[in-house]
């Protein structure tokens, strides 16, 4: 891939619903080239998140690059456990 530039991000910014603080960590780390140490103490992130950041950024510019369409993931809501569908109660 090559250099990543502030237009780069602000188009994949409106194909895929990064949030705001999150795209500013990837324009620090791709495009200002801070070092991630200083990221996370600027932005008050574990390290990892910052690393994760990075990597989820890469991974929709690679996609955007290659024309594939990435949607966000969509968490699931919690299913019931059986006893709770059974109608069956415990502790009462």
């Amino acid at each position: 891939m090559s250099a990543i530039t502030g237009e780069m991000l602000e188009r994949l910014s409106r194909r895929r619903r990064f949030a705001i603080r999150t795209l500013h960590v990837a324009q620090r780390l791709l495009i200002e080239h801070a070092p991630a140490r200083e990221v996370s103490v600027q932005f008050h992130l574990h390290l990892s998140r910052v690393y994760a950041i990075r990597a989820q950024v890469l991974a929709a510019l690679a996609a955007m690059n290659r024309g594939i369409e990435m949607q966000p993931r969509r968490l699931s809501a919690r299913r019931p456990l059986r006893q709770e569908r059974a109608g069956v109660r415990r502790f009462g």
